[in-house]
């Protein structure tokens, strides 16, 4: 019981947080002080908080970096493949594919070392793992189709797949290579898209059209993310908070050299959602020279402040 209090009385601080979230300037200066804060901290990065329901931007911190800069959004790009497919395939959560870690003969690998073992695909969401969707999109994934949805989201143009193999497309679809660089506000406005009936805004905040998705296979996305958020890639965001009721993605992006991608120059992104059936908070924070790790991190400073700033007046 005491348990279950907790849990409403979190539930109801977050709801609060939120709603003085939408009071937020664009350059709010307590919170624009805390993000200079972190990027002395952490390194160049950028942070845009808006509201899916309506598509407003409530905060933007480092908006060169949002609306000027092209970026790899690496494993964010992976739920847009269970779309995709789920257009002219039926998705079986249960598929299972066992991932090598680096050691893997056929040079897909994975971020994890060690591998990631069996995983179905809820888990695969969770851990963001890259020899599983690799292997899911594998004869599945559409070249015509995935670029046609990414194309109505806003987060890719004029790309000529057909130049480009089967297995660089299935790389780059996954976030495995620097075929695909969108603008991070792009992004935000697109996974908005999808947890808010498929209404797609633009940079300037206004409607451009409305998008049917597979109710079915947003709700996988949504559990995946949340596993993710409990338990996976984004769990740092859930031991800084403590909140329950949060939608994570995780996404490590290349960088690029002379045209070619480059590990050593990667980008690390999170997009946050809350709450997790209808969210009207939405955050993505992305890091240069880093991986998804440290935007989990200052992505759980900045929650906490608003916390700590909202709860506390």
């Amino acid at each position: 019981m005491k348990k279950i209090l907790k849990i409403i009385v979190i539930n109801t601080i977050l709801i609060f947080v939120i709603s003085m979230a939408f009071s937020l300037e664009i350059n709010n200066k307590s919170l624009q002080r805390k993000c200079q804060f972190l990027k002395e901290t952490y390194g160049e990065l950028a942070v845009v908080i808006t509201n899916p329901q309506n598509g407003n931007i409530n905060f933007i911190y480092n908006k060169n970096m949002l609306f000027n800069r092209r970026y790899c959004p690496g494993s964010l790009l992976k739920p847009f493949t269970i779309l995709t497919i789920s257009q002219n395939n039926k998705i079986n959560t249960e598929e299972k594919h066992t991932c090598p870690g680096y050691q893997d003969p056929e040079d897909i690998g994975c971020w994890l070392g060690v591998g990631h073992n069996e995983l179905n695909l809820y888990g695969a969401i969770s851990k963001s793992c890259n020899y599983y969707f690799y292997k899911f999109v594998e004869n599945k994934l559409q070249k015509k189709d995935y670029f046609e949805l990414m194309s109505r989201l806003n987060l890719v143009k004029n790309i000529n797949y057909d130049k480009i193999t089967n297995k660089e497309f299935y790389k780059a679809a996954i976030g495995l290579d620097v075929l695909i660089q969108t603008k991070p506000i792009d992004v935000i406005f697109a996974y908005n898209c999808l947890f808010n009936d498929g209404k797609l805004f633009d940079s300037t905040q206004n409607f451009v059209t409305n998008i049917d998705f597979n109710d079915y296979v947003l709700e996988i996305i949504r559990m995946g993310m949340h596993e993710g958020y409990l338990y996976g890639t984004s769990k740092t965001i859930y031991e800084k908070t403590k909140l329950p009721d949060l939608i994570v993605k995780t996404g490590t992006g290349a960088g690029t050299k002379y045209g070619l991608y480059d590990w050593t120059k990667n980008v690390g992104w999170v997009m946050i959602l809350s709450p997790s059936q209808n969210p009207t908070f939405s955050m993505l924070v992305i890091v240069e020279k880093s991986k998804s790790s440290t935007a989990c991190e200052v992505a759980g400073e900045i929650i906490n402040f608003l916390l700590k700033k909202y709860n506390t007046n």
